[in-house]
């Protein structure tokens, strides 16, 4: 389940922000991918960088099909950046680092 880190952090303020009262507890909901087609998506977005993914080990059991619901019935409407454009704004950010010598080796 990945969720770019802009709108958690937006949703986070939002929430943080709203005038109505009380103490609430939300799930988000990204986009559900296998480790495998995650790397076929940054290939994508960055021919050859896919390649440079590996995983492996055993698989964690989680409930990662949660509803979102409650948070989008609070706010109203919430960020979802689609995966594609999460990689490629999250690959501008370390090129833009990089480039500037801001980035170890």
């Amino acid at each position: 389940d990945l969720q770019y880190v802009e709108d958690v952090a937006a949703i986070f303020n939002a929430c943080l922000l709203s005038p109505k009262p009380g103490a609430h507890a939300f799930n988000l909901a990204g986009d559900i991918v296998a480790m495998d087609d995650f790397g076929k998506v940054v290939d994508k977005v960055r021919p050859g960088a896919g390649e440079l993914i590996t995983n492996g080990g055993a698989t964690v059991t989680v409930n990662y099909k949660m509803k979102a619901e409650g948070v989008k019935d609070f706010l109203g409407t919430v960020p979802r950046t689609p995966l594609e454009d999460g990689i490629a704004k999250s690959l501008a950010i370390f090129d833009r680092l990089a480039a500037s010598g801001q980035l170890s080796s």
